[in-house]
C-alpha cells in the first residue's frame, strides 16, 4: 500500500497512556528526526546515544532539560519502516505521576516536537502502509472494548480479517469487469466470451457478500460499542432487581414501597456477550410526590431515547393500565418477572406487542439464560458471524452497501440482455466502492473524520 496523500512529516509527540499517577507512564514521538530530536534531551546511562541503536532496542538513562534531570525513563528506538507509524519512533518509559510525565512531553515539545492530535499516530501508520483503513479503524475497538466478546471481535478486525475480504471482493469484481469491458470495446477481437449465465452469477454471489458483510455493523455495535438500555415498567415489578442482578452487585435500592428509585441509576452491563448500558428507572405511575413525578418524567424521556427497551411485569399480578401504556411503547424484550409466584397475568397482550417474552425471577436468576437469549437475538448479536471481518463504521457500511447494489444492478443488467457496457459501469461504482472502503482514493475528509475520534497518543 502506498500513501493516499501527503502530509507534514514534522515529529509529533503525546502521552500514550491515561492521565493519572501509576508506576509508569509512555510517551510516544514520531517523525522525521525523531531519533535526533530524542537524542538532545536523552542521555543514557551506558552506550552511545539512540542514533547509534539499532532498531527495537531499549537504553536506560535521563530526560534532561538542560542541567536539570527530569526523570529516569527506558528510551525504546523504533527505525523506519519497522514502527508502528512507519517512520523512525522513540518511545520514553518514564515514572507515572501526572506532573513528570508532564514534564517529559513538556521537555520534548521544548526541543522541537510538536504536540500530536487526536489519532495521528495512527493516520500516519494509515497513510504510510503499516495499517489499512479497516484495521486502523478497528484500533479503536481494542482499545475501547468492554468484554471478552469485544476483544475478540476487535482483534480479529485489527488482523486484518475485513481487509482481507475487500480484497477478494475487489479481485473477483475487477476480473469480471476486465472481461466484460473488453467484451464491449474490442468486439472485433477474438476475446472468450465468459457465459452471461455464469457472469450474472458471479455478480449476484459477489452482491450478496457485499450485503452480509454491511448487514454486521448493527450486531458488531451491539458487542463492542453496547446498546442504549432502559428497564422500564410500573412500580414495584422487580425493575432494580433485575438491574442489581445483571449489574452483579446493589446498584438499585430494591424495596416493598413504591417510588423508591426516583433517578435514573444507570451502569454498564455484558448480558449474553452483548454490551448494555443501562439505565434503570422510576416507576411509571401517577406519582404522588413531586420528586418522584421528576423521576416518571425522566423515565419517560430515556424510553424515548432508548435503543433497546426490557419491559417488567409482575406475573403474579393481572396487567394494570401502566402495563398497558408501557406496552404501547413497542419494547422490543417483555420480562415476565416473579415465576416464582402463583400465576395471575394474562400475557397474550404481551405477545401481541413483544418480540421476545421471558419468564425470569430476577430475585433468584432463575430465567437469567433466556434473557441472555433474547438479547442477542434483537441485537442482531445472535448468529453474529465475522469470519469475513465486520462493519466497524457507518463509513464501511455505506461503502459496502454501494459496493452491493452497484454489483446487483451489473447482474440484472446482463441478466436482461442489455450490451455489457451498460453492466461496466454499475461495476465499475461498485469496484470503487470497495477501494473506498478499504481506503484506497478516500478523501482527506473521510479520513480526518475516522482519526479524529481517537485518542491523543493513539
Amino acid at each position: 500500500m502506498t500513501p493516499h496523500n501527503t502530509y507534514n512529516s514534522d515529529v509529533i509527540a503525546a502521552v500514550a497512556t491515561p492521565r493519572g499517577n501509576a508506576a509508569i507512564a509512555v510517551i510516544r514521538v514520531s517523525g522525521e528526526g525523531a531519533i535526533a530530536l530524542c537524542d538532545g534531551v536523552f542521555t543514557p546511562k551506558t552506550g552511545g546515544p539512540l542514533a547509534s541503536r539499532r532498531g527495537w532496542t531499549c537504553a536506560l538513562g535521563e530526560v534532561r532539560d538542560g542541567d536539570e534531570a527530569v526523570d529516569t525513563v527506558v528510551a525504546t528506538v523504533y527505525r523506519a519502516p519497522k514502527s508502528y507509524t512507519g517512520e523512525d519512533c522513540v518511545e520514553f518509559a518514564c515514572h507515572g505521576g501526572v506532573f513528570v510525565t508532564e514534564r517529559v512531553l513538556e521537555t520534548l515539545l521544548r526541543a522541537g516536537a510538536r504536540q500530536a492530535r487526536g489519532g495521528e499516530f495512527s493516520k500516519r501508520a494509515f497513510l504510510n502502509g503499516r495499517l489499512a483503513l479497516s484495521e486502523a479503524e478497528a484500533v479503536m475497538s481494542v482499545v475501547s472494548a468492554r468484554s471478552a466478546e469485544a476483544l475478540k471481535l476487535a482483534n480479529r478486525q485489527a488482523g486484518g480479517a475485513l481487509d482481507r475480504a475487500l480484497k477478494a471482493l475487489r479481485e473477483e469484481a475487477a476480473a469480471v469487469l476486465i472481461h466484460i469491458s473488453a467484451e464491449a470495446d474490442f468486439p472485433e477481437e477474438e476475446i472468450p466470451e465468459l457465459p452471461r449465465n455464469e457472469a450474472v452469477d458471479r455478480l449476484f454471489d459477489l452482491s450478496d457478500r457485499c450485503m452480509k458483510i454491511a448487514g454486521t455493523y448493527e450486531g458488531g455495535l451491539a458487542l463492542t460499542e453496547g446498546v442504549e438500555t432502559v428497564i422500564a415498567g410500573r412500580a414495584n415489578v422487580g425493575k432494580s432487581t433485575l438491574m442489581n442482578l445483571l449489574a452483579g452487585r446493589e446498584r438499585s435500592i430494591v424495596s416493598d414501597v413504591p417510588g423508591t428509585t426516583r433517578d435514573v441509576v444507570e451502569s454498564a452491563v455484558v448480558c449474553g456477550g452483548v454490551l448494555l448500558r443501562l439505565a434503570d428507572t422510576a416507576g411509571l405511575r401517577d406519582a404522588p410526590e413531586e420528586i418522584e413525578r421528576r423521576g416518571v418524567e425522566l423515565a419517560n424521556e430515556r424510553l424515548d431515547a432508548a435503543s433497546l427497551i426490557i419491559a417488567v411485569f409482575d406475573g403474579s399480578e393481572p396487567l394494570g393500565a401502566e402495563d398497558l401504556s408501557l406496552l404501547k411503547r413497542a419494547p422490543q424484550i417483555a420480562v415476565i418477572n416473579k415465576c416464582d409466584k402463583p400465576r395471575g397475568i394474562d400475557v397474550s397482550p404481551i405477545e401481541d406487542e413483544c418480540a421476545f417474552v421471558v419468564e425470569m425471577c430476577a430475585k433468584t436468576g432463575e430465567g437469567l439464560d433466556a434473557l441472555a437469549d433474547a438479547v442477542r437475538a434483537v441485537t442482531g448479536a445472535d448468529g453474529f458471524d465475522d469470519a469475513d471481518g465486520w462493519c466497524a463504521s457507518l463509513h464501511q457500511r455505506d461503502c459496502l452497501r454501494r459496493a452491493g447494489e452497484g454489483l446487483a444492478a451489473a447482474g440484472f443488467a446482463l441478466k436482461r440482455g442489455f450490451e455489457a457496457d451498460i453492466a461496466a459501469v454499475d461495476l465499475r461504482e461498485a469496484v470503487s466502492a470497495l477501494d473506498e472502503c478499504a481506503g484506497r482514493n478516500v478523501g482527506e475528509d473521510v479520513i480526518d473524520g475516522i482519526f479524529s475520534s481517537f485518542c491523543v497518543g493513539k
